[in-house]
């Protein structure tokens, strides 16, 4: 056997062992409601087309409303409503009246597919059609498990037993930025695949299930043990996330987000500052995470530290001093700008002559 053929082998018995998992999961017995399953139901709510322009009802964040459409898969248009405007959607109104009965079955939808690989997406490509049609889609169950996320926050309190799933799919997310679809090649020479985001459209990939977790966990003390479980094991991505958007702000806040400041992301880093930049007179120790992050590599990060010590910090002692007047002479022009308007407002201004 020559190794095209042993390579199409493969890709054939991939094929054959992901159906049957497909089957496996669809006989597990699950929840009823009007007669039909929690797989009935979803099947149902992802179907529905985005043409419709359905509108959905949000308890809380729009952020959870950035919809997680890729190409020719948009996704469903959600909002924060304040009229109270909602079109019918029976699907959604089943899950509700499943309530956690129905959690268990959303949990699984939250797991990656097998298909959502590169090394799957390329041979994909390289199959005859009648086979290709037969394998799962990758960017179609990428989309599901983000519909997935939106039926969970839609069940608020109810949803608790999914949680832990949601904070695991949070923290598994890559870092991604709005504006930079990552790519990786498909048929060498002919085109590249986007990648697998969840939500390709928004500034985060994490914002989303953040605000998903939000709206299951409505207590502040419940989000507040959650963001201090995740900081005490420098899961700061997560716990930054989850302070930005759940407005968090209790006595540990600044610290937590002081800490944040050494983790190995910039973009952590720079939310943690942007966040702290509206926290008045943070404790001394935040204060020398914020002069440390002068000196960060990152280029934005050094300017949101000098912004922060502008409008947070009324502490003109000597390392205070001596951080912004270094930070006057930094090679970004706007950490300069900032710096120095920031040591014109410490500094004594100088006595006018009579």
């Amino acid at each position: 056997m020559n190794a095209r053929a042993r390579r199409r082998s493969l890709i054939v018995g991939a094929i054959l062992v992901a159906v049957a998992c497909a089957v496996w999961a669809l006989s597990l017995p699950e929840p009823r409601y009007q007669g039909r399953s929690v797989s009935s139901w979803f099947g149902e709510y992802a179907s529905v087309s985005p043409s419709r322009g359905k509108v959905v009802e949000w308890s809380s964040l729009a952020e959870i409303g950035v919809g997680p459409g890729m190409g020719g898969y948009p996704g469903r248009t959600l909002a924060n409503i304040d009229t109270g405007r909602r079109l019918p959607d029976p699907a959604l109104d089943a899950f509700r009246a499943l309530g956690p009965r129905a959690v268990p079955s959303l949990v699984r939808r939250l797991r990656p597919g097998l298909g959502e690989s590169k090394t799957f997406a390329r041979l994909l490509v390289r199959l005859p059609p009648t086979l290709r049609d037969l394998a799962p889609n990758p960017w179609e169950s990428t989309r599901r498990r983000a519909q997935a996320v939106e039926i969970l926050a839609s069940l608020g309190p109810e949803a608790f037993d999914a949680v832990p799933s949601l904070v695991s799919m949070m923290e598994s997310q890559p870092p991604f930025q709005a504006g930079n679809v990552p790519r990786f090649s498909g048929i060498p020479g002919k085109f590249p695949f986007p990648g697998f985001y969840l939500y390709p459209n928004s500034a985060s990939q994490t914002a989303p299930i953040a605000a998903a977790i939000v709206s299951i966990l409505k207590d502040p003390d419940a989000q507040a043990r959650l963001i201090r479980d995740l900081a005490q094991r420098h899961h700061y991505r997560s716990a930054v996330e989850l302070i930005d958007v759940g407005g968090w702000r209790g006595p540990e806040a600044p610290k937590i987000l002081g800490d944040a400041l050494a983790d190995a992301d910039p973009v952590v880093r720079q939310k943690a500052l942007r966040i702290l930049e509206g926290v008045p007179a943070p404790p001394s120790a935040v204060t020398a995470q914020i002069l440390t992050a002068l000196q960060d590599p990152d280029g934005e990060v050094r300017w949101l530290a000098a912004r922060t010590l502008e409008s947070t910090t009324t502490n003109d002692s000597p390392a205070v001093i001596a951080g912004l007047q270094a930070a006057t002479r930094d090679t970004n022009i706007m950490v300069q700008t900032v710096a120095t308007r920031a040591l014109s407002r410490l500094l004594p201004k100088p006595a006018q002559a009579p």
